[in-house]
């Protein structure tokens, strides 16, 4: 039985403990920032040494659906299903994920597998804190069994547009985490300002490291 911690983090220790269970699917979600000047999904890095057993996921294509004009937005449910089964995640597994920059990448895939039914967690502290706490690496790709996901969508845990107006109609708090300047409008990106009313609460300022 897997002992699973309560919440949605695991920490290195428990991860190393658990690489050879059976239903533990380690996800590698590296990149670079959206708002960089070349972001992108870091494969070179994933096969150059990762945490053993992991899969590389690339986090621009993957479980992302193309076709919607709102950049990154989570995939179908039959979509969705699909990948996961290529990547060798199946039905009772538990995901678990892991980046380089913040967690931003890796609590993404982590929700998207939650929204779907999953059970998921977030490596705390993420690759810098597995490699610096001198846990094993390796540098062997991964190919995982294909197996069978079933999507089982919680829509609780995704808001449409209109659920966000009526809410902030109703005085609920909005909160952008989203870099400051982003929020401020201070670059001309086209995503630069924020919702009226919302309060700024970056990501980096409630993470304690990588």
């Amino acid at each position: 039985m897997l002992d699973l911690p309560a919440g949605p983090l695991v920490d290195a220790d428990w991860l190393e403990r658990h690489l050879d269970h059976p239903r533990v699917c380690v996800l590698d979600v590296r990149g670079r920032h959206p708002s960089s000047a070349l972001p992108h999904a870091k494969l070179a890095e994933y096969t150059a040494w990762h945490i053993p057993g992991a899969t590389f996921v690339d986090w621009e294509h993957d479980f992302i659906d193309v076709t919607d004009p709102v950049p990154v937005q989570v995939a179908a449910g039959s979509q969705f299903a699909a990948r996961a089964g290529e990547l060798g995640v199946g039905d009772g597994d538990v995901v678990v994920t892991y980046d380089d920059y913040y967690g931003i990448f890796a609590a993404r895939v982590a929700w998207a597998f939650r929204y779907y039914g999953a059970e998921s967690r977030v490596l705390d502290g993420g690759w810098l804190t597995w490699k610096d706490e001198g846990h094993p690496v390796a540098d062997a790709v991964v190919q995982r069994q294909r197996a069978t996901f079933s999507a089982r969508p919680r829509p609780l845990l995704r808001r449409t547009l209109t659920d966000v107006l009526r809410a902030r109609e109703r005085g609920a708090m909005l909160v952008d985490a989203r870099p400051r300047h982003l929020f401020l409008g201070e670059e001309g990106a086209p995503n630069t300002g924020h919702i009226p009313g919302a309060r700024c609460l970056p990501y980096q300022e409630l993470v304690d490291g990588a």
